[in-house]
C-alpha cells in the first residue's frame, strides 16, 4: 500500500492508493530489474540532507547509518520509478565526527544549498545544538537515534523516529531488576545524553525497589588520552563498599558510553572490584562491532554478563529481511538507528513525491507523520506524538558471547508492554 498525502485547506489528507506494500512493489522491482517498464526520465531530484557521526565516538553508528540511508535512497528510487513519478531523491552527506558544533556548521552548509529535509543528527548533543538553527533556517530534522527526554518540543523542526529516553530507562531498569540486581552505580559520559538517561534509569531502578549507589562522569571532550583509570578507580570506591553489603552477584555498573565504552571495559578488566559485578550497558554500545575485536574488552564484557539494551523492531520479519541487506553492504550486523534511518528515508522519499513543492517545510511536518503512520517500517509501525516523537516501540537486550569463530552480540531478551521476556539464556 502506498500513500498519496494532498494540502487541502491546510490540512494533509492521506489516500491509500494501489494494492501492495511499498517494499513489495520495491522487491518485485529488485528481481525483475524493472525491465519492460517504460520508466521517464526525472524531471526532479530533490537534494535530502544527511548528519552522520563518520568519525569520533559514536562513528559505528554513523557509518551502519550511511549504509542504511543509501539502501534505501536506491530502493525508493526504483520504486518511484515503477510508479512513473518524476521524482527522485538523492543523499547529501556530511560528517559531523560526534561534535555539536562541527554538526551545526554541516548543517548551515545543507540550508545555504537549498536542503529543506535532513536526517539526524544522530547524537542528543548534535541536535541539541542544531536545533536552533534548524527552527531559524527552516529546515526539518529527523534523527533516527537522538532520544535526550528534554529535546520533545511540541512546534519546533525536529522530529524523532525513537522513542525518548523516558522509554529506555524504564526498560533497562526492569531489565536489572529482573536480573536481580539490586544495587547500581553508574559510569556515564558528562553531556545531554549520558546525564539524562542515567537519571531517568536509576530513578526507575529505584522506584522499582532498587538502590542507586551514585554516578560517575567523565568528560568526552579528552578521549584522547584514551585514560580512564580515575573514573574506574572513583566507581570501584563506590561499588566496593556496595558489595560487601549485598553481594557481588546483586551488584552492577550501568555504562553510558558511546564507542569510547570499548576502552573503559578494557580497562576495567584489571579492576578487582569492578570485575565482580554485573555490567549493563545503554544503547550508545549496543551492537557495537569494535568491542567484538578488541579482546580484553570483549572478554570482560563476556565474563560480566554485559548486557546492552537498544530500541526494537515490533514487525521482526520485516526487520530481519532490511537488516541482511543492510549488513550485506556494510561487512556488519547494524545498529537498530540503521534500521531506524531507512525508514526515515523511505518516509522522506514517499513525502516528497506527494507534495507540491517538495522544498515545502511545513508540508513535510505535516504530513511526514501521515506517510510514516501508513508505511510498513522495518522498525515497526510508526506512531509521532504532537511534538514529533515516536510513541510505542519495544527494547531489545544483547549480549556477548565467545564462539569458536570469536566474539559475538546475541540477543537474550525483550523488553515488551511493561514486562521481560528472555530466550532462556539470561
Amino acid at each position: 500500500m502506498t500513500e498519496s498525502s494532498k494540502r487541502q485547506g491546510g490540512k494533509v489528507t492521506v489516500h491509500k492508493v494501489g494494492a501492495l506494500p511499498a517494499a513489495m512493489i520495491v522487491a518485485a522491482c529488485s528481481l525483475s530489474g524493472c525491465e519492460g517498464i517504460d520508466v521517464p526520465l526525472p524531471a526532479e531530484v530533490v537534494s535530502v540532507g544527511a548528519l552522520l557521526p563518520l568519525s569520533g565516538d559514536f562513528s559505528s553508528g554513523g557509518t551502519a547509518a550511511r549504509a542504511a540511508l543509501e539502501l534505501a535512497v536506491d530502493e525508493a528510487n526504483d520504486y518511484l520509478a515503477v510508479i512513473e513519478s518524476n521524482r527522485r531523491v538523492q543523499l547529501v552527506v556530511h560528517d559531523t565526527g560526534t561534535d555539536p558544533e562541527t554538526a551545526s556548521d554541516k548543517l548551515r552548509e545543507l540550508a545555504e544549498a537549498g536542503v529543506s529535509v535532513v536526517v539526524g543528527p544522530m547524537s542528543s548533543e548534535e541536535l541539541s545544538a542544531c536545533k536552533p538553527l534548524a527552527d531559524r533556517v527552516r529546515v526539518l530534522l529527523v534523527s533516527p537515534s537522538a532520544t535526550a527526554a528534554s529535546l520533545g518540543v511540541i512546534g519546533d523542526n525536529v522530529m524523532r523516529f525513537a522513542p525518548d529516553d523516558t522509554n529506555h530507562a524504564a526498560a533497562a531498569a526492569a531489565y536489572m531488576r529482573h536480573r536481580g540486581i539490586e544495587a547500581a552505580a553508574v559510569l556515564r559520559r558528562d553531556g545531554l545524553w549520558g546525564e539524562e538517561l542515567s537519571d531517568l534509569t536509576m530513578t526507575r531502578f529505584a522506584d522499582a525497589g532498587g538502590t542507586s549507589l551514585g554516578s560517575v562522569g567523565y568528560d568526552p571532550t579528552s578521549f584522547a588520552r584514551n585514560d580512564f583509570r580515575d573514573e574506574l578507580a572513583e566507581l570501584g570506591a563506590i561499588v566496593g563498599p556496595a558489595v560487601a553489603d549485598f553481594g557481588s552477584d546483586k551488584v552492577a555498573v550501568f555504562l553510558a558510553s558511546y564507542g569510547e565504552g570499548v576502552e573503559v571495559l578494557a580497562q576495567a578488566a584489571g579492576d578487582p572490584v569492578l570485575s565482580t559485578v554485573d555490567w549493563f550497558a545503554a544503547d550508545g554500545l549496543a551492537l557495537n562491532p569494535d568491542l567484538l575485536l578488541d579482546t580484553q574488552a570483549a572478554e570482560f564484557a563476556s565474563t560480566t554478563g554485559l548486557t546492552a539494551s537498544a530500541f526494537g523492531s515490533t514487525s521482526p520479519e520485516r526487520f530481519a529481511e532490511i537488516q541482511s541487506r543492510i549488513e550485506q553492504r556494510l561487512g556488519q550486523t547494524p545498529h537498530m538507528h540503521a534500521i531506524i534511518a531507512y525508514d526515515i528515508m523511505w518516509s522522506i522519499a514517499l513525502t516528497i513525491n506527494e507534495a507540491a513543492d517538495p522544498y515545502d517545510v511545513d508540508f513535510m511536518k505535516t504530513a511526514l507523520p501521515q506517510v510514516a503512520d501508513f508505511y510498513n517500517g522495518a522498525s515497526g509501525r510508526i506512531f509521532l506524538n504532537e511534538a514529533g516523537d515516536r510513541t510505542e516501540g519495544n527494547y531489545g537486550f544483547w549480549a556477548i558471547f565467545e564462539e569458536e569463530a570469536g566474539f559475538t552480540w546475541r540477543w537474550i531478551a525483550l523488553y515488551e508492554d511493561s514486562a521481560i521476556t528472555t530466550n532462556g539464556i539470561n
